[in-house]
C-alpha cells in the first residue's frame, strides 16, 4: 500500500524536496507484451511482470466485454467491508469499477477509477445490506469506444471487514476540550475549565443545561474520579492561606463541596456525571450565580500522595523542633 520502490522515494515523500543523496536516474518499467489485432478487438487480459511484481493488464479496442471479475459468494451482507484496488490507466478510459450485489443482482456501487500512468490505490466502503443477504462480486470493466485503445493495469485487490456502525457513530466535537457536555448546545454552558494539576479540573457553568445533562471528563474511567458542586472561593481567609491553596480552596472540594453521586461510563471509556438540573437552577435566584455553578473534579487517590507529603513536612518540622529543644 505504501507505493515506495526505494529509500529515496520515502525521503522525498515525507520530507519534500530533492533527495539529499544526490540525483538519481528514474527507473523505467521493463516489460514486454505480444498481442495481435483480434485479441485487442475482442478484449483481452494478460499477466505482465513489472519490477518483479505481477499485474493483470486489460486491453481493448472498440469493445466493452473486457472485464476482470472477482466472485465473493460467501460474504455475509449484514457486515460492512473496505475494498481497496491498486490500478493505473495507461491509455483510453480508466477502469469502471462496480460492486454487484448477488442478492439483488444490481450494483451497490459504480464509479470510474483514477486516471494516470502511476499506480494508485483506491478505497471504497460497502455498507451493510440485508441481514439474510449473501455474496458480492467485484467487477473491473475495461471499456473502449471506437478505435481508441484502452489499456489498464490491475494490481492488488483487498477486502477487509470493518465495524461500520461503530465508525459512523463517532462524532468530532470541535474545541470541546477534555471536559464537555453530552448534549449539543448552541451556546455551551461551560464558560471556563481550569486544570491546575493532573488530578484536578475546575469547571465554571453558566446558562441553561437542558434535560438530563451529563458532564463528561475525557479521561479513562476510574471510580477514583469524583465531582463536587459548590463555592470554593472564599475571601474571609487570610492572604497567606489563599496563596497556599492557589487562590482558592478547590483541593478541599471533598470537604467543602456537595458530591455528585451519579458517576457513569460514557462512550465505553470516559467518566461522566449526571447533574441535578434543579439543584443547579436554584442558583439562578441567588445573587451570586457563578459560585454555585462551579464543579470541581478530583482524583481522590492522589490525596494519598498529598497526605504523604504532609507527613514528610510534619516529620521534618518535628525533627527541627526536637533539635532546638534538646
Amino acid at each position: 500500500f505504501g507505493g515506495f520502490s526505494d529509500p529515496f522515494e520515502i525521503f522525498e515523500q515525507f520530507f519534500g524536496g530533492a533527495s539529499p543523496f544526490g540525483q538519481r536516474q528514474q527507473p523505467r518499467p521493463a516489460y514486454s507484451l505480444n498481442i495481435d489485432f483480434m485479441e485487442a478487438v475482442k478484449g483481452s487480459a494478460k499477466k505482465v511482470t513489472i519490477d518483479g511484481q505481477e499485474y493483470l493488464r486489460l486491453i481493448a479496442r472498440d469493445a466493452d466485454n473486457c472485464t476482470a471479475g472477482f466472485w465473493l459468494p460467501n460474504f455475509p451482507q449484514e457486515y460492512s467491508y473496505l475494498v481497496s484496488a491498486e490500478t493505473r490507466n495507461l491509455s483510453g478510459k480508466s477502469l469502471l469499477f462496480w460492486i454487484e450485489n448477488l442478492n439483488s443482482h444490481r450494483p451497490d456501487l459504480e464509479t470510474y477509477l483514477p486516471k494516470g500512468k502511476n499506480f494508485k490505490t483506491s478505497y471504497f466502503i460497502q455498507p451493510p445490506m440485508e441481514n439474510e443477504g449473501l455474496g458480492y462480486s467485484l467487477h473491473f470493466d475495461n471499456i473502449s469506444i471506437g478505435q481508441e485503445e484502452t489499456v489498464n493495469d490491475l494490481g492488488e485487490i483487498s477486502v477487509y471487514p470493518i465495524p461500520y456502525y461503530f465508525l459512523t457513530s463517532l462524532v468530532l466535537r470541535p474545541n470541546q476540550g477534555v471536559v464537555y457536555f453530552n448534549l449539543p448546545y448552541t451556546t455551551p454552558p461551560i464558560i471556563s475549565v481550569e486544570h491546575s494539576n493532573p488530578s484536578l479540573y475546575s469547571v465554571g457553568l453558566e446558562g441553561q443545561l437542558g434535560d438530563n445533562p451529563v458532564l463528561v471528563l475525557s479521561q479513562g474511567y476510574n471510580e477514583g474520579w469524583n465531582a463536587y458542586q459548590g463555592n470554593f472561593q472564599f475571601s474571609i481567609f487570610p492572604p497567606l492561606a489563599r496563596l497556599a491553596f492557589g487562590g482558592n480552596f478547590q483541593l478541599l472540594a471533598p470537604l467543602l463541596g456537595k458530591k455528585i453521586e451519579e458517576h457513569v461510563l460514557v462512550n465505553n471509556w470516559e467518566n461522566g456525571w449526571r447533574l441535578d438540573k434543579q439543584s443547579l437552577s436554584r442558583s439562578n435566584r441567588d445573587k451570586d450565580v457563578d459560585t454555585d455553578k462551579e464543579i470541581v473534579i478530583v482524583f481522590l487517590p492522589q490525596y494519598l500522595e498529598y497526605f504523604g507529603l504532609l507527613l514528610v513536612v510534619v516529620y521534618f518540622g518535628w525533627l527541627g523542633w526536637r533539635y532546638k529543644h534538646v
